[in-house]
This record gives C-alpha cells, structure tokens and sequence, in this order.
C-alpha cells in the first residue's frame, strides 16, 4: 500500500455571507464500495433526495460525519498492524496531525457505521482501505474534511446492499465506465470530489489493483509547489514534493 493517500484542498471561494472563521470544518468519513460481476469494477452509489440542503439529487458515495460514539466503537475495530498502517498512510492529514480530529481507529468506526446506517451493510475494518482525503474549500456554507476508503463488498455483502437512509431515493450499482459515461452526458450528477474519486478507481481497471492501494503519492504539506490537474479537475489543488 502507498505511504500517502490522494489528498486534496480545494481552491478557496470568495464567499462573503459564509466566512471561513464561521464556518467549522467536520470530520467525515465515506466509502467507495466496490464489486465485480464481469462487467468491469462496479461502485455503489447513492442518489441523494432534492430537498436535501447539501448535494441535492446528485450521485454520492455512502458516509457522513464523525460521531462521539464512535471513539468507542473504534476500539478492536482495526488490528494493532492495521492502525500502524492506517496511522502512515493519514499520516500527513489532519487525523493525525491534530490532536482534535477523532483519530485513526475511530474514523474507521465513522466510515463502519455510516455503511451500516446507509446500506445495511455491515464491513468489517479489514476491508477499509484508506484512499482519499479531501477538505470542503472556504467559502462553502458547510465545510468537511472528509477520509475516503475503498471496500471491495463478499459475495453475500454486495445482495445485501441496498439503499436504507431517507437522505437518498434510491441506489444502484454502477460500472466506473458507465457512471463516467452518464455523467459526461448529463444524465447523472456528480460533485467534483465525487468526479475525481471515480476516475482514480476506473484508471485502476481492477478491485485487486484498487484495494493494493496502487495510488500516487500526494503529500500534503505547505509550502510545496502547487499542482493543478486535468481541465475537469481544474478546481482541485494539491502539494507535492514532486
């Protein structure tokens, strides 16, 4: 598995009725579930209600907040080995450069439960593979530093999913090829974050790929040089060291 996750801020917006000062940045966790029935990788996805007041009728990943509960939830969730390497590969987030997020253990617990609660689906931590970490930019009226995993569903787990929260109407599987396709002619809607989390999975081709982490090396840290990327992304910035 990479040392480092995709980690990326991005660009601020100049929005004077919400300050960056005012608005708090939440801890979140969400998950690419992921399956393989012959017609290419398949990620589970989530069609969020229109009167939703965050990310109306677009297609999201399931997940959500950190909760105080799951502190306690985290504790036996993931193997000493299975902190160590969630701890190196977080380890230039702020998970576990600031004392106040909820910590490695427990963010599993937030992306464990949100599964639960979304799709009936109960992962064990050993499927969660660290992957991505993104931070809502300034200017938004609310605001998420949200840890994104991979989780390649059992046999028995992918018929058990199924959509169970009131924040979505419904949910389908969807092959990355498809998904990509259907965003590009306008018949799905997909945040950029969400845009970028599916084109890594699909350049990837295979849940054996995926789940092994094959992802570049992205370090977050200030002071390096900026990198914007492709055209559709363009919102996006990371610091690297490359």
């Amino acid at each position: 598995m990479a040392d480092s996750p995709y980690h990326y801020v991005p660009e601020a917006r100049n929005n004077p009725d919400h300050p960056a000062h005012h608005v708090p940045v939440r801890p979140a966790a969400s998950v690419v579930l992921l399956r393989d029935q012959g017609v290419g990788v398949e990620v589970f996805v989530q069609f969020r209600a229109k009167t939703m007041d965050f990310a109306a009728g677009v297609a999201v990943f399931p997940g959500g907040r950190s909760e105080p509960g799951d502190h306690q939830a985290g504790d036996g969730l993931l193997s000493p080995e299975a902190i160590a390497e969630h701890a190196q590969i977080w380890s230039r987030t702020r998970l576990v450069l600031d004392d106040a997020t909820p910590g490695v253990a427990a963010m599993a617990a937030t992306a464990v439960r949100e599964v639960w609660e979304e799709t009936a689906v109960r992962l064990s931590g050993e499927q969660l593979v660290p992957w991505a970490n993104i931070t809502t930019p300034l200017g938004a009226p609310k605001r998420f530093d949200t840890y994104f995993y991979v989780a390649a569903v059992t046999d028995e787990q992918q018929h058990q999913v199924r959509n169970v929260t009131t924040e979505a109407t419904e949910a389908r599987w969807l092959s990355t090829t498809d998904l990509l396709q259907a965003f590009a002619a306008e018949q799905i809607a997909l945040m950029r974050p969400t845009l970028y989390l599916v084109k890594t999975v699909h350049a990837l081709k295979t849940i054996p790929e995926i789940v092994a982490g094959h992802q570049p090396v992205v370090t977050p840290l200030s002071g390096l040089r900026g990198v914007t990327l492709d055209s559709d992304d363009s919102h996006f910035t990371a610091e690297t060291n490359h």
